[in-house]
């Protein structure tokens, strides 16, 4: 063989053997795996490679929630997942200790059932303690109280002292608790009038009351409510006991833990 051609053999063999690798590498690329190749051989050459969106679609919200920060992920929470201000509580408040202040028209000593009464009308204040041993959707109470004739604290006016049971159901809420019950009680009063000074009688009540508990701090609460009280007195007046009732409105105010 003469040197020309020699030479020209040497260098196109080479370049060739390139060529055929370079296109094999082109093709297996441009030829989608397995899982991803179209049926048809005719659509396959004339469309090729598949491009499948679902990953770029799937990673648009979340990259920009990502870039939008800790904002774009509270925008999203739902609002029952939320965690409430500080100081506020979602969870049903019933109390169970109360200081109260109840006032009603009582009557002095020498009314009858029949006739009425025959005294003038006695206006009388009362500061109770109303401790709640069971407070859920069910309230029993045991209620002490110490009753004045308005304006005088016991300086020179009627006075007593009683004992009650309630039982009655609530709502519980975590602001407002609406609440009903029903009681009953009985002690001593001293009566100033009539002759029976320093002398203690009987004192009996029966009623009810519709009010509602407003908590304004998470163990503090006011109360408001009306009722119905039936007050009966028992004495002795010239050596023969009598007695006597009277059906009256009660307006009472409270504040509990």
């Amino acid at each position: 063989m003469r040197p020309p051609q020699r030479l020209a053999v040497h260098l196109l063999v080479p370049l060739s053997l390139a060529c055929g690798a370079a296109s094999a590498r082109a093709q297996e690329a441009a030829t989608p795996p397995a899982g991803e190749r179209i049926d048809d051989p005719k659509l396959e050459r004339r469309l090729g490679t598949r491009i499948d969106l679902g990953v770029a679609t799937s990673a648009g919200p979340t990259g920009a929630a990502e870039a939008d920060g800790p904002a774009a992920v509270a925008e999203t929470t739902p609002e029952a997942s939320r965690p409430l201000p500080e100081g506020r509580s979602s969870a049903p408040r019933t109390p169970r200790l109360k200081v109260g202040f109840r006032r009603f028209t009582f009557a002095q000593v020498g009314a009858t059932a029949m006739s009425g009464p025959s005294g003038a009308d006695e206006p009388f204040d009362v500061a109770s303690l109303d401790f709640y041993p069971v407070s859920s959707s069910w309230r029993f109470g045991l209620t002490t109280q110490y009753g004045w004739q308005e304006g005088t604290f016991r300086q020179g006016g009627d006075a007593f002292i009683a004992q009650s049971v309630s039982l009655g159901g609530q709502i519980p809420g975590p602001a407002v608790t609406p609440f009903f019950e029903a009681y009953a009680g009985g002690g001593y009063m001293q009566r100033t009038h009539a002759g029976l000074n320093a002398v203690a009688t009987v004192y009996g009540q029966l009623g009810f009351d519709v009010g509602s508990e407003l908590f304004v701090a998470r163990h503090l609460c006011v109360s408001a409510a009306v009722g119905y009280l039936h007050a009966a007195n028992g004495f002795v007046k010239d050596s023969v006991f009598g007695s006597f009732s009277i059906d009256t409105w009660s307006f009472k105010l409270g504040l509990g833990l």
